[in-house]
């Protein structure tokens, strides 16, 4: 698809990774951060964003979830205390230092996901709104 056939779209970066981490004392601490993959993605709409993150998480994670009874979905705004939030903030900062990107995610304008699976964090992600009208 050519930008001029969805004159309304724009580009994202979609990050994914995984993180080694261990338990501290008042927060996570990362060990390792590794198989980063970057994709640049040409959305149509806001919508069509927040479809393709919904597809990403029902593929790559909920498809290996053997029990769905097991499987919740929290769906969170950022809240500095919480440790969870603070860990994906950290993790966030680093992979965008890493690869030398100049865009902030805006914490305040994201939707914070976590999927847990029988009793156990599989995923967080976090969803960026900033920019998005």
């Amino acid at each position: 698809m050519l930008k001029q056939d969805y004159p309304s779209g724009f580009y994202g970066n979609c990050v994914s990774c995984k993180v080694n981490y261990s338990a501290g004392w008042l927060d996570y601490n990362i060990d390792k951060i590794h198989d980063i993959n970057v994709k640049q993605i040409y959305f149509k709409n806001s919508n069509h964003y927040i479809l393709s993150f919904i597809e990403h998480i029902k593929e790559n994670v909920i498809k290996k979830c053997k029990n769905l009874n097991q499987v919740t979905i929290e769906l969170l705004s950022y809240d500095k205390d919480n440790i969870l939030h603070r860990f994906i903030v950290s993790v966030s900062n680093f992979i965008r230092d890493f690869l030398k990107q100049k865009h902030n995610c805006c914490f305040k304008k994201s939707v914070f996901v976590v999927v847990i699976y029988e009793s156990t964090i599989v995923f967080t992600g976090v969803i960026d709104f900033k920019g998005i009208d």
